[in-house]
């Protein structure tokens, strides 16, 4: 899935931010009371290629509560540990599949 428009060199690659209008959580001021109402928010979607982790994403909510989600994709970052001890793996859509041989010794 990685593009053509991925640098090869550094440590986060590619990059891009989307800004969206969702309806969020937030706090109003009514009648001596503080209620929770939920509000047309401004959210910011940072996505990015790391060459350790792989894709990853950030969630930023930048209204008050403030709210941040972070996602990493493991499927990236557990096929660069594998091949890094030595284990065989292929990769077909969401499914990673590894192998290893093993030297086994008999004591008989």
């Amino acid at each position: 899935m990685r593009g053509g428009w991925l640098p090869s060199g550094g440590s986060v690659a590619g990059q891009c931010v989307l800004s969206v209008l969702e309806p969020c959580p937030t706090f109003e001021y009514v009648k001596s009371k503080i209620v929770r109402r939920k509000r047309p928010c401004h959210v910011l979607n940072h996505y990015g290629w790391d060459q350790r982790l792989g894709w990853m994403h950030a969630r930023i909510q930048t209204w008050f509560p403030v709210h941040i989600q972070i996602g990493i994709n493991g499927r990236e970052w557990l096929a660069q540990q594998m091949r890094q001890a030595g284990w065989r793996s292929s990769r077909r859509k969401t499914v990673l599949r590894g192998s290893r041989i093993f030297n086994a010794r008999r004591n008989c």
